[in-house]
């Protein structure tokens, strides 16, 4: 019994490894911020994150020209005015905070990184990791939303000395997603 726990034992260890070694291969970009790490995995074009991620003058965000080719201090300065946007939604104002984003090209990627918390479930195209404080989020689903959400879940754990409850916490990222949305535009009012 005691030798087949350390030959499983053994066997999740090589298998971490081998997975942490293959992820890092296939990272394209590593971009940092003030408040992020992000790590882009090859699959995930550069430039399309930098577009979907350029929410022009809705929360005064750096805009570029066309002629621009630095999309990673773009990213950056785009990551950063969103965090302080979602920081001032929910007025929680954690300078300090820094955190890990991993964009992976799809869902499936996001599975098997985080098994434990998509088991059961339908994958989600993001979600935040509170172990290791990172947001893994899906390139073939990515929107600014989708992230605004998941920056709300980092903060509010890294924010609060005892987290509240999820279903609050899913509140607050709810509500701070409908903010950006509003902001920006891309909320369906009827009128």
């Amino acid at each position: 019994m005691k030798a087949i726990k350390t030959q499983r034992a053994i066997t999740l260890a090589l298998s971490l490894f081998f997975l942490n070694f293959f992820l890092c291969r296939a990272l394209a970009e590593d971009i940092k911020s003030k408040y992020f790490n992000l790590q882009i995995y090859q699959g995930c074009s550069l430039a399309e994150f930098a577009r979907r991620i350029d929410i022009g003058q809705s929360l005064n965000i750096a805009t570029h020209s066309k002629e621009t080719k630095d999309f990673s201090s773009l990213i950056a300065q785009n990551l950063d005015s969103l965090y302080l946007e979602i920081c001032d939604v929910l007025d929680i104002h954690m300078y300090t905070c820094q955190g890990k984003i991993n964009v992976v090209p799809t869902r499936g990627e996001i599975a098997g990184i985080v098994p434990k918390e998509t088991s059961g479930r339908q994958v989600p195209p993001a979600i935040y990791n509170p172990l290791d404080n990172t947001i893994y989020v899906s390139f073939a689903d990515f929107t600014v939303e989708i992230l605004a959400h998941e920056i709300s879940h980092a903060i509010i754990s890294n924010y609060f000395i005892t987290p509240p409850p999820l279903k609050v916490q899913e509140i607050l990222a709810s509500y701070v997603e409908y903010a950006i949305r509003k902001k920006i535009g891309t909320l369906n009012v009827k009128k």
